[in-house]
């Protein structure tokens, strides 16, 4: 288990600079009010000005004026972020960690994917309302695995209105390569009680070769479909939103072993995601349930044989949030995940069920000054328990906002470094583990 501990402390002026070009960006509108923030109070939206942490937002209207036709294309958009991304899979690096040091997040809730990771590409970029990208230790409020921040996708939400709307996107590299063709359609229906929400997204792009005499492409032949479908429905003052999505890859390129012969690699993979949440509306108090269940079924071959991932995920947390006075706001959260997983590199199948409680005070002390204080009790199965705390206080002097926090984050032992099995050469020598 890896531990981090962080301490900030920053000076804004709010007229003049700020910690993300969005904030700019919608002030010189004259909206900044509008722009909203739901990973840093677990799914219940507060104005980004009074966030407390250093939260970046790429909102629709910034989604819409990039040319990128994936996720980890219009995220690599974002300050202090660096991706790799083939087109079969991506990484994020974040403050300088290591991939796997920041959490992926889609309407608050963890995805499966190849090898028991998550991966941006499998996620349809026709859904994403926006991108809220959180910067620094947040084990506190998610648990592992949050040590250099958190990338929570917010995907669009059935409206009380029919529309809508198609794109399609086509083009090639200057060496005609990468030939590509990408159809995106999206579509509500309902009305103020009940409403619904489809997308769908077909991408066929070719491989491409930086050098056109290798054998060895750079960039695979990609192949994905995608689904969506999403409802709202009113109960009251209380609200149930569940959604449905299904994710189908199927992308083929070549190597070349060491004679220089071509070799066929492929990624494999369906994905499906079935989620929900469910507010419910008290006197002084809210209580929101938010569940989640997916399923990664993938087969990939880079050139070294065959590797099958069977993995599955179910996630259950609820957080209860009490306006104790008009200044004050306790939350408290209670969760529960289980992850089966079977990697054909895997000494053994594997599993790992996950409880965690979590305790955070929001006071406004005076019109200037407030705080946040957090701290969150995981316990896992198969390695241990951990106990994260956050604390933070922000000072408003008009045009310039003080602002110091300190916070802990751990990460989880991947199931890799459990159970990985691999068979390295080295001259006449075998090592195995």
């Amino acid at each position: 288990m890896t531990c981090t501990a962080c301490a900030v402390l920053s000076a804004m002026a709010q007229t003049a600079i700020s910690e993300t070009a969005d904030i700019d960006t919608a002030a010189d509108q004259g909206y900044e009010d509008t722009i909203m923030v739901t990973t840093t109070s677990l799914g219940q939206e507060e104005k980004i000005e009074d966030v407390q942490a250093s939260v970046e937002i790429i909102d629709q209207k910034m989604i819409q004026s990039l040319s990128g036709r994936s996720v980890p294309q219009v995220l690599n958009e974002a300050t202090g972020l660096t991706l790799k991304d083939t087109g079969s899979s991506s990484q994020v690096y974040m403050r300088g960690f290591d991939d796997g040091h920041t959490l992926i997040l889609v309407d608050g809730l963890r995805r499966t994917g190849k090898y028991g990771s998550s991966d941006l590409s499998g996620i349809m970029l026709e859904d994403v309302e926006r991108i809220e990208i959180v910067r620094g230790p947040m084990s506190a409020l998610y648990g592992a695995d949050a040590l250099a921040g958190v990338v929570n996708i917010i995907t669009k939400k059935a409206v009380g209105e029919d529309r809508a709307s198609i794109t399609i996107i086509g083009g090639m590299a200057e060496n005609k390569d990468r030939e590509t063709g990408i159809v995106r359609a999206s579509a509500t229906l309902g009305g103020e009680t009940v409403s619904h929400t489809f997308s769908v997204e077909v991408k066929e792009r070719d491989e491409y070769r930086l050098d056109q005499s290798t054998i060895a492409t750079d960039l695979p032949k990609e192949s994905k479909k995608f689904f969506s479908y999403g409802n709202n429905i009113k109960l009251g003052d209380d609200t149930l939103q569940t959604r449905f999505e299904f994710w189908d890859q199927d992308d083929t390129s070549t190597g070349a072993d060491r004679f220089s012969n071509p070799v066929a690699e492929y990624e494999k993979e369906k994905r499906y995601q079935f989620s929900g949440i469910y507010y419910h509306v008290g006197d002084n108090y809210l209580l929101d349930t938010n569940f989640g269940y997916g399923k990664s079924d993938a087969d990939v071959d880079r050139g070294s044989g065959s590797e099958t991932t069977k993995y599955s995920q179910m996630e259950l947390n609820s957080y209860f949030r009490h306006f104790t006075t008009d200044n004050v706001t306790n939350i408290f959260g209670i969760g529960a995940k289980h992850e089966d997983i079977e990697v054909s590199m895997y000494t053994q199948e594997a599993d790992r069920t996950n409880y965690n409680l979590l305790y955070q005070n929001e006071w406004d002390i005076t019109d200037n000054l407030s705080t946040v204080v957090g701290v969150r009790y995981d316990d896992f199965s198969d390695f241990g328990s951990a106990i994260t705390p956050r604390l933070s206080a922000k000072y408003d002097f008009g045009d310039t906002e003080f602002r110091i926090g300190y916070g802990e984050a751990f990460k989880a032992p991947h199931f890799t470094n459990m159970y990985g099995y691999f068979v390295r050469g080295g001259g006449s020598t075998i090592y195995r583990r």
